[in-house]
């Protein structure tokens, strides 16, 4: 069998395999969305160690199916010409739907992940907003009398009992 035939094959397998690990990419994104809204900090960590895991695989695939498209693009008669609807169209059909299928699901997923993410960083932003909101609302507590209960480093500047809000620093 010619490596015209075999690589498109090779390259189908690869995205393939590079579909699975977005799909389980998306699954650990979306698992810590829901620890972020839970505020489940140690889960979260070790989502993040299992997002990076993931990551790192989808790298190491990325690389593989690079190097299957450099095969293909030798294998081209004109390089500089090589693109991937171009190849389909003289790939059996087979194989060329089933290359066009995986590019519209791993743009799906990209979509997805993207998506995902963005609303991710949306709910960390509000959190510490909302954080940083209540640190400076204890910071300026008594500032009206010219005196802070706390300092900005979070320690009591203010040693009467009716000022103690909290007992512990921030």
């Amino acid at each position: 069998m010619s490596s015209q035939k075999i690589l498109p094959q090779k390259f189908a397998n690869k995205l393939k395999e590079e579909i699975k690990v977005y799909e389980e990419l998306l699954e650990i994104i979306k698992e810590k969305q829901e620890l972020i809204i839970k505020g489940e900090v140690d889960k979260l960590r070790s989502m993040v160690d299992e997002e990076n895991q993931c990551i790192q695989e989808a790298k190491k695939i990325a690389e593989q199916r690079n190097f299957i498209i450099s095969q293909l693009e030798n294998n081209w008669d004109n390089a500089d010409d090589f693109d991937f609807d171009k190849m389909i169209a003289q790939t059996n059909t087979q194989i060329a739907v089933k290359l066009k299928n995986f590019r519209h699901r791993l743009r799906d997923i990209m979509n997805q992940i993207n998506h995902v993410n963005n609303e991710n960083k949306l709910l960390l932003d509000f959190s510490l907003d909302h954080v940083q909101g209540l640190a400076n609302l204890f910071l300026t507590l008594g500032e009206k009398e010219n005196e802070k209960i706390y300092d900005n480093n979070g320690s009591m500047k203010s040693q009467k009992d009716e000022n103690k809000m909290l007992d512990f620093q921030i």
